[in-house]
């Protein structure tokens, strides 16, 4: 479990991130400006910023996709899982670890 952004770079193994705009110690479009430069990985912003300008700077950075806070569990699988078809990864997210930048979650 990462205890702050920093870490959570350093601890994304896998083919998709989940990040928050803003964990402490370092903000989500940093992280994600950080995984895209380390190779092809899946990056979906779940935050409760929701503007058109918060929107558009995770895109801008890199992300993939754009959740706000609150949202169904059910919908957020399905384009975690559109997102690793377009990686390469196939669609099963089965018992892969999901990573976010503030927790850990086996799927």
């Amino acid at each position: 479990m990462a205890e702050d952004g920093e870490s959570a770079r350093r601890d994304v193994p896998g083919d998709l991130a989940l990040l928050d705009r803003g964990p402490p110690g370092i903000d989500g479009h940093t992280i994600a400006r950080r995984l895209q430069q380390s190779g092809e990985i899946g990056i979906i912003f779940v935050t409760g910023a929701d503007s058109p300008t918060a929107i558009r700077a995770g895109f801008d950075v890199g992300g993939d996709d754009y959740v706000a806070k609150p949202f169904e569990p059910a919908i957020l699988m399905w384009r975690v899982r559109a997102i690793l078809r377009r990686v390469g990864k196939g669609t099963r997210v089965g018992r892969s670890a999901i990573y976010s930048s503030t927790r850990r979650s086996a799927a």
